[in-house]
Order: C-alpha cells, then sequence, then structure tokens
C-alpha cells in the first residue's frame, strides 16, 4: 500500500522526534545509510526514522546538520526541519529507484566517480594510521636523533615552518576583517540573519568565529554546503566560455582599469 507524502512526513517527524530509535525491520531497499564496511567495523548508528524500511541514522541527520550549519548549536526545531528535509531526499530517491532512474548513465558515471573518492580516501586515511602506529613503535626519539635530523634537514623545516606561519597570520588578519565588518553590518542594518558566500564560506575557522560572535548576539548566520563554496574563478571562467561559445572572440569596449585595493562601489560609473 502506497502511503501520501504528507502522512509519511508526518509519522516519519514523529518517529523522529521520539526518545527511541525506531523498531521496524529493513525494508527491501537495505539501510542505504550505512555501508556493509561501516556496519562490519562498528555497531550500528541509531535508527531516528525509516521511509518504507529504509533507515535514517543520527548519522544522517548529524552530517546534514553540519552540513547546513546554520548555527552553532541546532536546537529541537532546526533538527525537526533537518530531519523533514532528510525524509522528502529519500521518498525522492525510491521514487527514482522505482523508475529505474538509477540506471541513467549520468547517474552511473557520478556513482564511479563517488566510488572512486571513497576508495582513495580509505586508502588515505588506512596509509596514515599504519604510518602512525609504525612511528609509536619507534618510540620517542633522542635528543642526539632530533639533533641529527635537524642537521641534515635544517633548512626545509626552517622554511616550512616559516610559509606555515604567514599563512597562519594572513588567515587570523583576514578572519579578523570579515568578523568586524559583518557584526558592523548587522549592528547598522538591524538584521538578524547573516548569509555567508563565495570560496571564503568554506574556512572552517572563519564559520566558528561567526557562529560564536553570532549566537552571542541572537543573530542565525546560513553557509551553502560546503561543495558549494566554490572560488568565483570558476564562476569567471564560465562566464567567458559561455561568452566564446556565443562567438563573442573579443571584447567591444576596453575593460582595462587602475587597480584601486580601496575602490568605493559608490563611485564606479556603471553603464
Amino acid at each position: 500500500m502506497k502511503i501520501p507524502l504528507g502522512l509519511c512526513l508526518s509519522l516519519v517527524t514523529l518517529l523522529g522526534c521520539a526518545e527511541g530509535p525506531a523498531t521496524e525491520g529493513p525494508g527491501p531497499e537495505g539501510d542505504r545509510s550505512v555501508s556493509a564496511a561501516a556496519t562490519a567495523r562498528g555497531p550500528e548508528p541509531a535508527v531516528v526514522a525509516r521511509v518504507n524500511g529504509v533507515a535514517i541514522t543520527e548519522i544522517d541527520l548529524d552530517l546534514k546538520l553540519k552540513s547546513d550549519n546554520h548555527e552553532a548549536a541546532p536546537g529541537p526545531e532546526r533538527r525537526k526541519v533537518a530531519l523533514e528535509q532528510l525524509v522528502t531526499r529519500e521518498i525522492l530517491a525510491q521514487k527514482a529507484l522505482a523508475q529505474g532512474l538509477d540506471r541513467d548513465p549520468k547517474y552511473l558515471e557520478g556513482q564511479r566517480v563517488r566510488a572512486a573518492q571513497m576508495a582513495a580516501y580509505e586508502r588515505q586515511e588506512l596509509a596514515e594510521l599504519l604510518l602512525r602506529r609504525e612511528g609509536d613503535k619507534r618510540g620517542v626519539p633522542t635528543e642526539a636523533d632530533a639533533r641529527a635530523y635537524f642537521d641534515q634537514y635544517g633548512s626545509r623545516v626552517r622554511s616550512r615552518v616559516h610559509v606555515l606561519q604567514i599563512l597562519r597570520r594572513t588567515e587570523a588578519a583576514i578572519v579578523e576583517v570579515l568578523l568586524k565588518k559583518s557584526l558592523a553590518a548587522l549592528k547598522e542594518t538591524g538584521l538578524r540573519r547573516l548569509v555567508v558566500a563565495g570560496g571564503v564560506g568554506a574556512n572552517r575557522e572563519l564559520r566558528r568565529q561567526l557562529n560564536a560572535a553570532c549566537a552571542g548576539k541572537g543573530v542565525r548566520v546560513h553557509y551553502p554546503e560546503l561543495h558549494l563554496c566554490t572560488d568565483n574563478g570558476a564562476m569567471i571562467a564560465m562566464a567567458a566560455a559561455m561568452r566564446l561559445q556565443t562567438g563573442v572572440q573579443q571584447p567591444d569596449r576596453s575593460y582595462a582599469f587602475d587597480v584601486k585595493p580601496r575602490w568605493p562601489l559608490d563611485a564606479l560609473e556603471l553603464s
């Protein structure tokens, strides 16, 4: 029997707000949210909802909240909204499966790419785990060992540390400026929501400081999902490619201008 979408959402929302996990058995599609390898390596995560037997777990919900990153500490209402969104996606995914869309060439190609990315991630993690364990076996190097290493690779170590120090100071300065300007804009406009977009929105330190500062002022911060926080260079390249496709080889007027680091927007001449 098919359950209407609205009823299914209501049932799952109630289930997600319950104190304990669901007890219904898995459906024919299985629990797509947990891979076979993950199940074999540890206990199954708590199930917060099921859609036609397919589990939505606490891990799925936490990942959704982290990717949305709407606020530093999401409350029950935010969790409820995120769960409803997960349920809607699962219902749509099941409908797509029923229509055979999992055999679509574009979808299959995407699956192959994601499988390769997961394999690369697992290789990286396992290799680092092995290296850490091998390093633990060797024990702590003596002062003589450390001095001998530094004598051999001293210039390389100093260069790397110097570069990291520069990058760290630069990041801190940029985050400080963006934080001050954002808080000043919120104060001047009286708005209670802040939207962060662009490549800088992927910076974890900026997100941390914005979340902390805005939480104390009752302001909600919104970010795109990380894979959407891309540099403007991609947008500019796409715009140029589209111009070439339309046959525009040369600009119809000069776009040259002098570099002005502090160019006020109200001084621009628009045509």
